[in-house]
């Protein structure tokens, strides 16, 4: 059986795919990680009244494209998927011929996580760190925290980052974004 996870990236595209067309028969997924606990990006661990998806459902132009045929943004919800296991930090996701370090990345929310490979450097930061300004004024963010993140990320031993929005980062991109971030400048 094919061993396969899915990280949940939280870019635009994940946010809101079908997600019934990801599980099917050729799609056998034994893990799916959600690397933040805040609005859209929580739809495996909290309830919809824990979320932001009523705000969601009253934005103008919420999305530039609907998912699928009969999708209504004015009827968005989450539902809830049991949540199996919290991940903390030091915690490993092994997939057989790659292990996921457990990286705990608070700021953006308080549950943010990240996975690092540890043996090749490649880096799922979630919405830690990616192109574009960070989002720290969310009403659980707190940017305290993010600094502290940001000077971890630093330090991290990353060959390719893959951030929860934009294009994937060098390591010298990521560091600049951590260190306008870490200026005021973000």
């Amino acid at each position: 059986r094919m061993r396969q996870i899915l990280f949940n990236l939280l870019s635009n595209a994940l946010k809101f795919t079908d997600f019934r067309k990801l599980f099917d028969e050729d799609n056998r997924f034994e893990a799916v990680v959600v690397s933040t606990c805040e609005h859209t990006h929580a739809f495996a661990t909290m309830p919809d009244e824990s979320t932001y998806a009523d705000m969601f459902r009253t934005f103008a132009g919420g999305v530039e494209r609907l998912p699928y045929e009969g999708w209504d943004q004015s009827s968005y919800s989450l539902r809830s998927a049991p949540l199996t296991r919290r991940l903390s930090e030091g915690d490993t996701i092994d997939l057989g011929d790659r292990r996921f370090k457990v990286l705990s990345l608070p700021g953006h929310s308080p549950d943010s996580i990240g996975l690092l490979d540890e043996t090749d450097g490649l880096f799922f930061s979630g919405d830690a760190i990616y192109p574009g300004g960070l989002i720290d004024d969310l009403p659980d963010s707190d940017p305290d925290a993010y600094r502290e993140t940001m000077r971890r990320i630093l330090d991290l031993p990353v060959r390719i980052a893959h951030g929860g929005h934009g294009e994937s980062m060098t390591p010298a991109e990521m560091a600049g974004i951590a260190r306008t971030y870490l200026d005021g400048d973000s």
